[in-house]
């Protein structure tokens, strides 16, 4: 068996660095469907550079560091920017209002999306402690490679990933679909249809223009592998 490089064990260490442990999701456990959710709301509160293992080489882990890097910063400023007195007043406004109508479907769904992005951000700090070491590892590994050209083809990637826009966060329309989905797993497995989403996802206080056309959440289905076994539609499988 080929020895992998230390590019290569670099990028796999640091694929294992995923915030799953602020959910009570074990992906193991979970339809291929309820795991591609997590995923992208995990991307959404921490952006990471998307790569494959054989895609990797010393310039595209430097790429991924340098822009992992810079989204980290962004992160940071995004995060000033909203510490506000007046800003804090109204979210605990906002969650007393949620929490005194608990009962409620909507507002539970809304405490829950809450609570999901607070346990990511609170496992951020050991996580970027972590990426740094592996990080720093990684730049003294590249600098004492005998072969120079792996050296410079590396540190051109750092430079050019810090270069880059920095990506605070990547929320959109779709995530509260994203959130709905996931909180509710178990009992969207149950349902049998699109139809059936749509209109228990109204009940879970999505609007009409959060959830788009019928076609849309369809496709949104799609891509991310929830299938349902209404007459005529292939079943849905882990």
């Amino acid at each position: 068996m080929e020895d992998k490089t230390w590019y290569q064990r670099v990028f796999e260490t640091l694929s294992f660095l995923c915030p799953y442990a602020a959910t009570d999701i074990d992906p193991d456990k979970e339809p291929a469907w309820v795991t591609n959710v997590l995923k992208q709301l995990v991307q959404q509160v921490m952006p990471a550079v998307a790569a494959k293992s054989h895609e990797v080489t010393p310039r595209r882990l430097g790429r991924l560091l340098g822009q992992e890097q810079a989204n980290w910063t962004a992160i940071a400023n995004a995060a000033t920017g909203i510490d506000t007195a007046e800003i804090r007043a109204k979210g605990e406004a906002m969650m007393g209002q949620l929490e005194a109508h608990r009962e409620n479907p909507a507002a539970a769904s809304a405490l829950q999306a809450v609570e999901f992005v607070g346990n990511c951000l609170q496992s951020i700090g050991p996580l970027l402690e972590l990426r740094t070491r592996i990080s720093a590892d990684a730049l003294v590994s590249a600098w004492c490679q005998p072969d120079g050209r792996e050296c410079l083809a590396f540190f051109q990637g750092i430079v050019e990933g810090l270069s880059k826009p920095g990506l605070p966060s990547r929320f959109t329309d779709a995530t509260p679909i994203y959130q709905r989905l996931l909180f509710h797993r178990k009992e969207v497995g149950q349902l049998k249809s699109v139809r059936e989403l749509r209109e228990f996802l109204f009940a879970r206080g999505l609007t009409g223009q959060s959830l788009g056309e019928p076609k849309r959440l369809e496709k949104l289905c799609q891509r991310i592998g929830l299938t349902f076994s209404e007459p005529g539609r292939p079943k849905r499988t882990n």
